[in-house]
């Protein structure tokens, strides 16, 4: 909780300078807009938060996908806002992508609170690097979390990465630390393990499908 107030701090006072309030008032339409993107407003949901360990090429934005269809969830995707920020030349706001994404996250979720009461949230984003910081924005909502960890070789992970991008150099370069880091990862935060090794679209996720939706209720 800490940290999570240290980035906030920051960013206070980051973008009430004398020369930020067009700033600040820039990021609040660009997270308005990014709210208007995103599915599932008008449903009802109780709070909590679906988190990913994993890297780029297990699978993880497709089983989102299929998990905000299937719960009514909404999903919200930490990518966009970086493509939001960069369009407006906002990013990063301050620091690190994490310190920014962090800090944006939390802004997107006061707002959207206010705009839906539908408190079922997926964050289509890896947190093995920033579990802590998704823990203390969880805790500041009031809201329990369940973590799915998939479980995709680091091989598989470069086959898909190669088949689907056009460009994938820059996820190429960096794998071997995101793997790192997905490896390291802390088992006793993983809630729930998918084997996503064979095959992406021929997956089945109706048992966990029914064990959120029994936490649930």
């Amino acid at each position: 909780m800490k940290k999570l107030l240290y980035i906030i701090f920051l960013a206070y006072c980051n973008l009430n300078s004398p020369d930020s309030n067009n700033q600040n008032r820039l990021l609040g339409t660009i997270i308005e807009q990014h709210i208007n993107s995103l599915q599932n407003l008008d449903k009802v949901n109780p709070r909590c938060f679906i988190f990913f360990s994993a890297t780029p090429g297990m699978g993880k934005t497709m089983i989102a996908k299929k998990l905000e269809l299937e719960l009514k969830a909404i999903r919200v995707t930490l990518d966009d806002g970086r493509i939001f920020l960069r369009q407006n030349s906002l990013y990063p706001i301050f620091g690190s992508d994490i310190d920014t994404m962090i800090y944006y996250l939390n802004r997107l979720l006061l707002q959207l609170k206010k705009t839906s009461k539908n408190h079922l949230i997926i964050i289509d984003d890896t947190v093995d690097s920033m579990y802590e910081y998704m823990c203390s924005i969880a805790k500041k909502f009031n809201s329990r979390t369940f973590l799915i960890k998939l479980d995709v070789s680091k091989k598989t992970a470069i086959e898909r990465i190669k088949s689907r991008e056009v460009n994938p150099k820059g996820y190429l370069n960096n794998i071997d630390h995101w793997y790192d880091e997905y490896l390291k990862f802390d088992q006793k935060y993983v809630d729930y393990v998918l084997d996503n090794e064979d095959s992406i679209r021929n997956l089945s996720i109706q048992p966990l499908i029914k064990l959120i939706s029994h936490l649930l209720n």
